[in-house]
């Protein structure tokens, strides 16, 4: 063991280490061991880089254990022992809660296994520490797509909505046509006005087989513009269902559903509709989403539209 730990030190450190000539032990410190191991994972080479972190294990100073062990787990994920290196990542999390790498590299990993009410669990509670701005965007879309999971859910939302034509006319003074111009009447023209915007949706989700992959989905949306002037308002309604299809890393999803919308308090559109998405993991922090629909639109106020 010593030997191969000399070896394998002085290939992938060729600065900063004291050796005996003749001799077949050499000396480092932690930081030079954790300097080769961090070389020997770059080059591919983990079953070496471990043999560098499980050596610190037994340094006498806690931070740098702490190091290794984390280290060690990744390693672990690397070769395909998730398990392990969740268990790992879970008695680091316990010694260390302020450490947000291990949090958020512990709900990456309960998300590969499945375990997605402890991931969404981490996932929260590290929106509630400061974080750079780049891993705050990936944890807030990790909370969507987590929260987006659960069996039943829902989601409101309010905001004032100014709008520069509430009435939807035009903005024009006159019509010009092959027999004259005319000219329009300033309440037949666009104005603006300030209102409230709410929109919400609420789902189901019922699983299908004993594995728990596989689901249908249920969901109901809404949407409203509210104005003073209630012949302004514009409010939709939608209703889904679907299945949702794990395939390895792949899930997919097609949706059936019908909508309504009214303005001014009477029926404006009516719409059927399919679509579908795809989502695919390529690793712990990328992946690639794909989405289609086709809509057939019917406009209850004019049927030549």
């Amino acid at each position: 063991m010593r030997a191969m730990l000399s070896s394998l030190l002085l290939a992938a450190c060729a600065t900063g280490v004291a050796s005996a000539a003749g001799s077949s032990t050499i000396k480092a410190n932690a930081a030079q061991l954790l300097v080769a191991g961090t070389r020997l994972e770059a080059a591919g080479n983990l079953s070496e880089a471990r043999i560098f972190y499980q050596a610190l294990l037994e340094d006498p100073t806690n931070d740098v254990r702490v190091e290794a062990r984390f280290r060690l787990a990744m390693i672990d994920r690397a070769q395909g022992q998730r398990a392990e290196a969740a268990a790992a990542l879970e008695m680091l999390l316990a010694e260390r809660p302020e450490a947000q790498r291990v949090r958020l590299e512990l709900a990456a990993l309960l998300i590969e296994l499945g375990q997605e009410g402890k991931a969404r669990k981490l996932v929260h509670q590290a929106r509630t520490r400061p974080l750079p701005n780049e891993v705050a965007h990936m944890v807030d879309r990790w909370a969507a797509m987590l929260d987006g999971r659960k069996p039943i859910g829902f989601s409101v939302d309010f905001a004032l909505a100014p709008d520069s034509n509430v009435n939807r006319a035009t903005g024009a003074d006159r019509l010009d046509t092959v027999i004259g111009d005319f000219e329009i009447d300033p309440d037949s023209k666009s104005r603006s006005g300030l209102g409230v915007a709410a929109k919400g949706q609420a789902w189901g989700r019922l699983k299908l087989g004993s594995n728990g992959r596989n689901a249908l989905l249920g969901r109901f949306a809404g949407s409203t513009d509210l104005y003073r002037t209630s012949r302004f308002n514009n409010t939709t309604l939608a209703l889904s269902a679907g299945p949702e299809i794990q395939v390895g890393r792949a899930l997919l999803a097609v949706e059936l559903g019908a909508g309504l919308s009214w303005y001014g308090g009477k029926a404006y559109s009516r719409q059927l509709g399919v679509s579908g998405r795809a989502r695919v993991g390529f690793g712990p922090r990328t992946a690639g989403s794909a989405s289609m629909a086709f809509n057939q639109i019917d406009n209850r106020r004019n049927r030549l539209q």
